[in-house]
């Protein structure tokens, strides 16, 4: 009757229902000759056929080729590697069961079906193994073939299938599949050593076996397909919503549409910036995207990179001498000239301008990248629309970079316009002066106590006792006594300075009152050289503080040694400079040629353009980083005003003031050629996963009957 009929049907022939078998085994040999062609060569391509039968069970199989050593005729050279990758390339899935078949009069050692599927299968989760050729053993070797069949040889976790195949005779005469299980099952319980496994032996428990192993299997990954077609069916939902219906606007009806997506793309876009909307991509993967981007370009690129940029770099000691010497020029200076400091400063400031700018081009790009986020769905059905807002959208973007630029530039024009030396940051300020005094005033009772101490006492014995003077004598003895005070002052290492040097400068110098400059002057102060009472009033400090004073002349003169000369009867100069100077004809001194290019590199410094070069570095240290703060705080705020916040504003109103014209109405909601063949195909995968969703049920409920 017609509920008994059985039949196949191939997918390259769609509309072709086939009940002669035969007629089914020469259609595959004609396909496989197509496929493969005269060389039998492996193909990728599938061979599908489906058979609808009463008697069969609902289940895939996919029949893999077996492993080919040695090429036979006109065969590939490397076919074994070709069948290798096609096998591997399906049983590696981790959804898909095994099916491993081996023959029971073969070693089971030696079956390439196992070794692949313990390549991708290590412990057996999802194999199945299948013994063929039951009835062809040797006789004898029949209880070895029983402990594969009860997993005491080659344990898998759903064990072995024992088989009996038609043979190729059978086939040939055309013997009849139900007459071949009526002898399969006779064979199993009659044999001595079979009848035991007889219940789990066979073609028809295979089938049932495959079966509830497929089921069971389903619904050990049924969560996760589940779950596949959920989202599956949520992404489709909005393309067929872009999708839309076919299009039957009423007279008014399409700038109404249009002014709806112009707001809800607005919308849209301010969402996606402030993180509310992301893509799939992002959302999997957990990046971050719109105002978490800004700000880690914000933080982590910009002000991570003006923060470690070295407020001093790309300048040397002999750039600074130059800067300072140009500055000073003729003129005999007491302080370090401001004008080396802030031609130095606007030097190392005017590097913060590049990257501040590129920090306003990531933004920009950031926000064309925002752009492509908040696509509407409707978009994929207006190609024109979609174009039209886009262009609108990345215009604004451009105007407003500009000014973003310009207002950058600015700011980096005030910075070098007035070097602020009087911010209280500043440490060369009079504000910081007058800290570092304040500072000192907490020594001063440490100071006091000193005085009295015994070492003081004997120095101050030293001291001659104060008498009026008048006329010259008075005034030079006073300016004498002055001076070997100052000197001893300097050399006494009890007050916090270096013998000889006089670089560092001490507590009581910092803190001492009537003027904060004090602690600025004594990074100049130096022995005065004025002659014998001088040198003794500075013996007599050194002795009082118990150290030994060393008289050098700071900052140090080149050397020149005066000798009669022989040939002219005078005196002749030898120095240790570069250039020297020579006697002409008749004893006369000449100046040496001047070079067009002068550089302080060809001589060394002395020690008081190496203290200068030392507080220049200091003081562009101090004033760099409080620059570098301002930069940090103010152009993230730039950007964010003239740029961000302003396409935020401004989107829905330029699109409306450009695009809602009752002439471009027309145009901008044209559908693309192919919307109609997306919204079909939509359509039927929106069925089949419905479908899906309902196999799963159903499996489920099956899978807990068994």
């Amino acid at each position: 009757g017609p509920g008994q009929r059985v039949w196949g049907r191939f997918q390259h022939l769609p509309h072709k229902e086939i009940e002669d078998f035969g007629e089914i085994r020469a259609e595959i040999s004609r396909e496989t000759e197509r496929v493969c062609g005269q060389r039998q060569a492996p193909s990728p391509e599938l061979i599908v056929l489906e058979i609808h039968s009463p008697w069969v069970i609902d289940l895939t199989l996919i029949d893999l080729p077996g492993i080919t050593r040695v090429p036979v005729g006109d065969q590939p050279d490397d076919i074994e590697i070709q069948i290798r990758n096609l096998i591997m390339e399906f049983v590696s899935r981790p959804k898909s069961l095994i099916l491993a078949v081996v023959a029971a009069n073969a070693d089971l050692a030696t079956a390439d079906a196992l070794a692949v599927a313990r390549e991708v299968d290590p412990e057996g989760q999802r194999t199945i193994g299948v013994m063929t050729k039951i009835d062809l053993v040797d006789q004898g070797e029949e209880r070895s073939v029983l402990a594969v069949l009860e997993g005491r040889t080659y344990p898998l976790r759903r064990g072995f299938v024992g088989v009996v195949c038609r043979s190729f005779r059978d086939v040939k005469s055309g013997k009849e599949l139900k007459e071949h299980l009526v002898e399969e099952e006779a064979f199993f319980k009659n044999h001595a050593d079979y009848r035991g496994i007889a219940n789990h032996s066979g073609v028809a428990f295979l089938a049932k076996h495959l079966n509830r192993a497929l089921l069971d299997h389903i619904a050990e990954v049924l969560p996760d397909i589940k779950n596949q077609a959920l989202r599956n069916i949520q992404e489709l939902e909005v393309e067929q919503q872009g999708y839309g219906e076919s299009l039957s606007f009423q007279p008014g009806e399409r700038g109404t549409f249009l002014l709806s997506l112009m707001t809800k793309f607005a919308g849209r876009f301010g969402d996606v910036i402030e993180g509310k909307i992301s893509g799939r991509q992002e959302a999997e993967s957990g990046q971050l995207m719109g105002r978490a981007r800004i700000d880690y370009i914000f933080r982590d690129v910009f002000a991570s990179t003006v923060r470690n940029f070295e407020c001093c770099n790309g300048l040397s000691d002999d750039e600074i001498r130059v800067a300072i010497r140009n500055a000073t020029g003729p003129r005999a200076t007491l302080f370090v000239p401001e004008a080396a400091f802030e031609l130095l400063a606007r030097k190392q400031i005017a590097k913060l301008q590049a990257p501040s700018l590129q920090c306003a081009e990531l933004v920009f790009d950031e926000l064309q990248r925002v752009l492509l986020l908040s696509e509407l769905p409707e978009f994929r059905r207006f190609l024109n629309l979609r174009e039209q807002v886009f262009s609108v959208v990345r215009g604004i973007l451009r105007k407003c970079l500009e000014p973003t630029l310009q207002m950058i530039r600015d700011l980096m024009k005030m910075e070098l316009a007035y070097i602020n030396t009087s911010h209280p940051d500043f440490s060369g300020s009079p504000g910081a002066i007058a800290g570092n005094v304040a500072s000192g005033n907490s020594r001063r009772n440490l100071r006091e106590a000193s005085k009295n101490s015994p070492r003081n006492a004997s120095a101050e014995s030293l001291r001659p006792p104060p008498r009026k003077a008048s006329g010259s004598d008075s005034r030079a003895s006073s300016a004498n006594w002055q001076n070997s005070e100052v000197e001893g002052r300097v050399a006494s290492p009890g007050r916090g300075a270096v013998a000889g040097r006089g670089l560092s400068p001490s507590p009581e110098d910092v803190g001492s009152a009537g003027s904060g400059l004090t602690w600025f002057f004594s990074f100049f102060r130096q022995p005065i050289p004025t002659g014998g009472h001088s040198s003794s009033s500075r013996n007599l400090a050194a002795q009082a503080s118990g150290a030994t004073a060393v008289e050098t002349p700071w900052p140090p003169a080149p050397s020149a040694q005066m000798s009669p000369s022989p040939s002219s009867g005078g005196l002749s100069l030898s120095g240790t400079g570069s250039s020297s100077y020579t006697p002409g004809a008749g004893g006369v001194l000449r100046l040496p040629h001047i070079p067009l290019v002068i550089t302080p590199a060809s001589t060394p410094p002395n020690q008081r353009e190496q203290v200068e070069v030392s507080i220049i570095r200091l003081l562009l240290e101090n004033y760099v980083n409080l620059v570098k703060k301002n930069i940090s705080d103010s152009v993230p705020k730039v950007i964010m005003f003239f740029m961000v916040n302003t396409v935020k504003d401004v989107i829905q109103s330029e699109c409306v003031a450009r695009l809602y014209k009752e002439d471009l109405f027309e145009n901008l909601l044209i559908e693309a050629k192919d919307i109609e063949g997306k919204r079909v195909r939509c359509q039927e995968r929106l069925k089949a996963l419905y479908r899906i969703l309902d196999v799963t049920d159903q499996v489920r409920n099956s899978a807990g009957t068994w």
